[in-house]
């Protein structure tokens, strides 16, 4: 019987935290050309400008009323032409369906990106509030002149080349406020590696090497948790969710590996996922000339996975029974080798992995 691996010497924590995400949309959002990037993001807040208007009602209205559609549009034309802070140039009707987003389509739990000088960083938020207004000498010198404000807890912020290749038609947008929802699989995978969404786990792997895929490392990614799925014995149900699932990759290098499986499968590959740790702190322990020693269980490396759901206390998974059944297959640890030696050449970020951008 093959035996799970224990290090005497290598204590490692390893954590999977896997969020659920609930419905929600997405946002692009402007920041003047990057002068209240810093503002936004140090302050935790976004902003949009028309100060006269500090509600949703005049833009409900005048979805309703024609006529005073074209009286709240002369109102805007007046404002812009007369102000030192707004956009002269923009026309009346789109100023209006950008207040309608920032007031009325956006809410608590949406995604908003926005960018900095020249786009070179895009930060990712979360809305935390309805609109809130404040007072005109609060405004800051220099600063954002907007009175109508939504918190934000920014979640992440990723230099423009190391952005999903798939974003970058979110954010040449040149509206102040442009919904990106059809950008949510992309958005979603760069604020997570791992996470849950209408009962499909997606797991991304981020490929770092420069050099082109070869046909056999996308064979080994394709096929290689079946196969490990298999040969640890998991259940006939487990094994048809990886057999199905979407594998969603970059044919240029570096970029996403994205695996999309039924929930019911995701054991398999955080299992596999968590034996590749060990089998690397294995090769690290002997490469730096420490003891390795092996027993049923580990007390060498800790590793523990959770998930974040929205309404409810997480949910814990038993990662020590996943990787013990697949260490304990021979055949499923030469998998776990042929997939660690292609995961390894393409220079591979695992899900629970730090990078400087984490």
């Amino acid at each position: 019987m093959q035996e799970a691996v224990r290090l005497e010497e290598a204590n490692q924590s390893l954590e999977f935290i896997i969020d659920e995400i609930s419905e929600r949309k997405y946002w692009f959002v402007r920041t003047n050309g990057g002068d209240y990037y810093n503002e936004y993001f140090n302050e935790g807040f976004i902003a949009v400008g028309f100060n006269s208007i500090t509600d949703q009602s005049p833009i409900i209205r005048a979805e309703e009323d024609p006529v005073y559609k074209i009286a709240l549009q002369e109102k805007i034309k007046f404002e812009a032409e007369s102000s030192s802070t707004e956009d002269k140039q923009i026309k009346p009707g789109l100023i209006i369906n950008q207040l309608k987003r920032f007031l009325v389509e956006m809410s608590v739990g949406d995604i908003v990106l926005i960018p900095s000088v020249n786009s070179q960083y895009i930060s990712f938020g979360q809305i935390v509030s309805d609109t809130y207004l404040i007072n005109e000498s609060e405004l800051a010198e220099d600063g954002c002149p907007f009175i109508k404000r939504r918190s934000i807890k920014w979640l992440k912020t990723l230099k423009k080349e190391r952005l999903d290749p798939y974003l970058y038609k979110a954010i040449m947008s040149h509206h102040v406020i442009t919904d990106v929802s059809d950008s949510a699989t992309f958005i979603n995978r760069s604020l997570s590696d791992m996470y849950i969404q209408n009962d499909k786990a997606h797991i991304t792997l981020r490929v770092r090497t420069n050099n082109p895929i070869q046909i056999s490392d996308i064979s080994t990614l394709i096929n290689s948790f079946e196969e490990i799925a298999v040969a640890a014995d998991f259940s006939p149900e487990e094994i048809k969710a990886i057999k199905e699932a979407e594998l969603k990759i970059n044919v240029q290098s570096p970029g996403p590996v994205e695996f999309v499986i039924a929930i019911v499968g995701i054991g398999v590959v955080i299992g596999a996922i968590m034996a590749i740790n060990v089998h690397k702190a294995v090769n690290a322990a002997k490469e730096q000339g420490g003891e390795v020693t092996t027993a049923i269980g580990f007390t060498g490396i800790t590793q523990t996975c959770k998930i974040n759901r929205p309404s409810q206390k997480s949910d814990d998974i038993d990662t020590q029974a996943l990787v013990k059944k697949i260490l304990n297959s021979p055949d499923a640890v030469k998998k776990i080798e042929k997939i660690k030696e292609t995961l390894d050449r393409l220079d591979t970020k695992l899900p629970n992995e730090k990078d400087s951008q984490d």
